[in-house]
């Protein structure tokens, strides 16, 4: 397991228990649970962010593409076309540009707000778990309280 043998692991665990004491080693272990729990979920955020991004700026190129054999057709039929129609093309073509930056715009209101929802879910559940953490505490405490009386 990562390299390391029976030996190491037992020697781990040995030292573990001395420092933490066979009360705190158990908590000690979940409270490591969670912690890496909460980094693989982090990480997996991350990773997804990245790839819609990346997805997001091939989107980008394609429809720059797009924009730009649009135009060269746009200067293909301009010499067929009287100037009445070209300028008539023109603002049809500004207003399919502007709706799509406008949608884009959106798209990227919408990853800040989802973003920032997780940001505010992350948040919160380490309150909760803050809460959770004292509320234990103080239960250990009233159970020390009881056997002491």
């Amino acid at each position: 397991m990562f390299g390391m043998g029976f030996f190491e692991i037992l020697v781990i665990a040995v030292v573990a228990i001395i420092f933490l004491g066979p009360e705190k080693l158990p908590k000690a272990l979940v409270d490591i649970a969670k912690f890496l729990k909460t980094l693989k979920r982090t990480i997996d955020d991350a990773k997804e962010s990245l790839d819609r991004e990346v997805n997001l700026s091939k989107i980008k190129e394609e429809a720059l593409a797009y924009k730009n054999s649009l135009t060269q057709g746009v200067d293909n039929i301009t010499k067929d076309l009287n100037l009445k129609e070209i300028v008539s093309l023109e603002e049809d073509f500004t207003h399919t540009m502007q709706a799509q930056e406008k949608n884009e715009t959106k798209l990227q209101e919408t990853k800040k707000e989802q973003l920032s929802f997780k940001n505010y879910s992350l948040e919160q559940e380490k309150v909760e778990t803050k809460e959770q953490q004292e509320v234990s505490f103080k239960k250990e405490e009233a159970i020390k309280k009881e056997v002491n009386v």
